[in-house]
């Protein structure tokens, strides 16, 4: 699972951890995430960060821009959930959701 500016709030990065705990995922993140700290610059993936190769990646807030997106492009399946139809990491997904991440996040883990 990956963060990007999108998650840049307490209250969304306590949604993704839970999140990413149903999931039993590793959080990583964009450089902004971890510049501010929410992150230890060893799971930051991108061209200045680590390159992963997962079989499934959850985007979550995360632009796309490109030198994050050089550090996933080998994943298998890409999820992507961001505010900005026009983001470019959806030009990569193979799933796209248009909405507030705390919102899907929230909806999903009242569920659970």
């Amino acid at each position: 699972m990956i963060a990007g500016r999108g998650a840049e709030t307490a209250e969304s990065f306590e949604l993704l951890r839970r999140f990413a705990g149903h999931l039993d995922a590793a959080v990583g993140g964009t450089r902004p995430i971890a510049d501010e700290g929410w992150i230890p610059f060893e799971n930051q993936v991108g061209q200045t960060g680590c390159t992963i190769r997962p079989r499934i990646c959850i985007a979550l807030g995360v632009s796309g821009a490109i030198q994050h997106t050089e550090g996933i492009k080998d994943t298998k399946l890409m999820i992507a959930i961001n505010q900005d139809e026009e983001a470019p990491i959806f030009q990569i997904a193979d799933y796209g959701i248009v909405g507030d991440l705390n919102q899907i996040l929230a909806e999903y883990l009242k569920e659970k």
